[in-house]
């Protein structure tokens, strides 16, 4: 049988199957076999499109068709019905809105249909258990998907086929010094991807082992992961610990407390040392991960040193350079991802914390592993924190050989008055006696913007090399941090958004490359009615600055970022360097024209393809090269079932764009392979405003 014949046949049993479906409707019933779902129709003025769309969910690497599976489809036109479908709730009553998702599972030859659609452009999306979620188009595990396109409302298309993959797992045991299971052990997995054009790993799920030591991590895509053990030493004086406990216990709004701000500015965290600390000398110890022996009191080698579990890489690797990196196919079970903890001597490290006005109390400190480079973020990846006594001296606990980095950061925020908080005693029974903690939860002030705080930003980095002894009498000097202002323009015809709309301006300033703490992607900034803004200090560095004019914000539209500039050059493409003095004068810019690039693809027997991936990417390669990776101008889509691409809003300039096969270029953004792509890409020119067509090859790359 050919293939249309094929294709008629299958969209003449599924009709049969829909229409029979409606009429058990009608009757009272609801079909539980054939297209797996029933439709009932809600009267409405509107048009309906006649459109039908049919395909089949197969397993992507075995091509078995797959049943149970999830479908939905959203976009275009959405005529007025609901849907109820077997293994799903009902829908609520009412009538959808035209990007509200139509849902149906598949048969058991894996086969949907949608009816009664529109002209228009539709995203395909399934879910299935033990499958990764997939779209219509993906031709590898968590690659990019394509959108359908109806170019009628009587289109009929009976060809669709969704691959999907079936998830991944890793396995093992975890074993200490002595041979023994470890329950109750938390390990993460780390997937290897690419961030500001260099290979990063992003943390994924995290695992705790079983009481017989065992771990599984399900549910992972296919690709390159690191596992770990990641063990964190952290400190707080006792009396800082009870005055904190104090605080919280007084009532009142404590948040508002000196105190209080000193510690959360720096991201030091009180409750945590407190609960389920142990008592060594005048300071409260506590542990995340191993830690201590067995998560309990220090190991004692000798009155001076203790013995530690430092953090691990699998096999044996105390850092992730050297650490093996587990690749996983589709549906992939690796087992015997196992590890053996060992105890290494574990010494202090102590000092002082200074700053433009002498010591500084109450401020975290946080020792960071020399390649956190590796890793996309540093959340979590801590050898050890402390917190200053009200002297400024600081120490840390259990620190094991190898190369460190002391970081300091503490970053002022605004004060919120409309902070409603609960509070939870908690109690923990150790050997060195009671030690009480205290949660608290709260909402956010529904007040107007905060003023910003005048506190300046403080910021030290000093790197430590670790040994077999003690280290004492560290400097650990701040300088502050540098502060931005400038103002806000909108360049077109349209009306501009009033001045309390552009108070909720929202901008961005996030360092380039490496990672980054969460209190600098955060920190204060404030826009006033008038469109001048300040920011609170950051650190030196190169940051990319944008801007946006937040969704809820009501009765804004047509204005979107075009730029910021500071000295003639636009730091929202190449950079704003940040050095040792204030910064003024900084000028973002919104503008009411919007461009566009669009046009076909063809391949190389000028047809169209409707498989490519399409990139655009600078054409000024000076920045990619080293590693600045701007979103707003590097962008990939794959090509519709018309085989046509569609880029809107890139801001104005000079770009390499190219169609390429979306199975050889996972990691695009590699500047090696960009350098590839430049010599085969077309390159075009974008005025502000300007609608662009471009019709484009598919390339073979090498």
């Amino acid at each position: 049988m050919g293939t249309v014949a094929r294709h008629a046949r299958l969209l003449f049993v599924l009709s049969l199957a829909m229409t029979a479906g409606l009429a058990a409707q009608g009757q009272g019933g609801v079909v539980s076999g054939g297209v797996a779902g029933s439709v009932s129709q809600t009267p409405t003025e509107e048009p309906k499109g006649t459109g039908i769309v049919i395909g089949q969910v197969v397993d992507g690497t075995s091509g078995r068709p797959i049943g149970g599976v999830v479908v939905a489809i959203t976009g275009g036109t959405a005529p007025s019905i609901e849907l109820v479908n077997v293994g799903l709730a009902p829908a609520s009553g009412g009538t959808p809105a035209a990007s509200a998702p139509r849902q149906i599972v598949t048969e058991g030859q894996g086969r949907f249909m949608f009816r009664e659609l529109s002209r228009g452009r539709y995203t395909i999306r399934t879910t299935a258990p033990g499958y990764l979620a997939a779209q219509l188009g993906q031709t590898r595990p968590g690659g990019l998907g394509q959108s359908l396109e109806l170019t009628s409302d009587d289109e009929k298309k009976g060809d669709l086929v969704i691959r999907i993959w079936k998830s991944a797992s890793i396995s093992g045991t975890i074993l200490d010094e002595a041979g023994e299971p470890v329950p109750g052990l938390s390990l993460r997995s780390l997937r290897r991807t690419m961030l500001g054009g260099a290979p990063r790993f992003a943390s994924g799920p995290t695992v705790t082992t079983d009481d017989r030591g065992v771990y599984r991590m399900p549910s992972l895509v296919p690709g390159s992961y690191l596992v770990a053990v990641f063990t964190t030493q952290s400190a707080m004086p006792i009396a800082t610990s009870e005055a904190y406990m104090q605080l919280m216990m007084s009532g009142g709004n404590y948040t508002t407390s000196e105190l209080y701000r000193e510690l959360t500015n720096s991201g030091a965290s009180a409750s945590m040392s407190m609960m389920g600390g142990y008592r060594v000398g005048d300071y409260v110890l506590s542990s995340g991960g191993r830690g201590f022996g067995s998560g309990g009191p220090p190991l004692p080698l000798d009155e001076n040193k203790l013995l530690s579990y430092p953090t691990q890489f699998y096999p044996a690797s105390s850092t992730a350079t050297t650490a093996t990196v587990i690749t996983l196919g589709s549906g992939e079970e690796r087992s015997g991802v196992d590890l053996q903890l060992k105890l290494l001597t574990a010494v202090k490290v102590s000092g002082v914390v200074t700053g433009p006005d002498g010591p500084v109390r109450n401020i975290g400190l946080r020792l960071m592993p020399q390649d956190t480079e590796a890793f996309s973020s540093e959340t979590g990846l801590e050898s050890a924190t402390t917190v200053t006594d009200g002297h400024g001296a600081f120490t840390f606990f259990g620190v094991t050989p190898g190369q460190h980095t002391i970081k300091v950061i503490r970053v002022p925020r605004p004060l919120s008055s409309a902070l409603s908080s609960s509070m939870t005693m908690i109690e923990v029974s150790g050997p060195n006696g009671m030690i009480m903690g205290m949660g608290t939860s709260g909402g956010p002030s529904s007040a107007p913007p905060p003023a910003l705080p005048t506190d300046a930003t403080l910021w030290g980095n000093v790197p430590v090399t670790v040994a077999e002894s003690d280290i004492a009498g560290l400097t650990v000097a701040l300088r502050p941090g540098v502060r931005i202002s400038g103002r806000i323009e909108f360049v077109g015809s349209k009306e501009k958004p009033a001045p309390d709309q552009i108070q909720r301006t929202s901008l961005s300033i996030n360092p380039i490359g490496g990672t980054t703490p969460t209190s600098i992607l955060t920190a204060a900034k404030r826009v006033e009615a008038d469109g001048r803004f300040n920011t609170v200090g950051y650190p030196p560095g190169r940051y990319l600055v944008s801007a946006s004019i937040l969704a809820a914000t009501a009765g804004v539209s047509g204005w979107t970022f075009r730029s910021a500039t500071f000295g003639g050059r636009d730091v929202s493409s190449e950079g704003l360097e940040i050095t040792g003095e204030d910064i003024a004068g900084l000028v973002i810019t919104f503008t009411d024209q919007t461009t566009e690039l669009t046009g076909q693809v063809m391949d190389e027997r000028g047809q169209s393809d409707k498989t490519a991936l399409v990139v655009v990417f600078p054409a000024d390669t000076d920045n990619w090269k080293r590693g600045v990776m701007n979103a707003r101008r590097m962008r990939s889509i794959r090509t519709s079932t018309l085989g046509t691409y569609s880029f809107a809003g890139l801001p104005p300039g000079a770009y390499y764009t190219a169609a390429l096969s979306d199975a050889t270029t996972v990691e695009w953004q590699d500047p090696k392979v960009l350098e590839s792509i430049a010599s085969v890409a077309t390159r075009v020119t974008i005025d502000d405003g300007e609608k662009k067509t471009q019709q484009l090859t598919t390339r073979t790359i090498r």
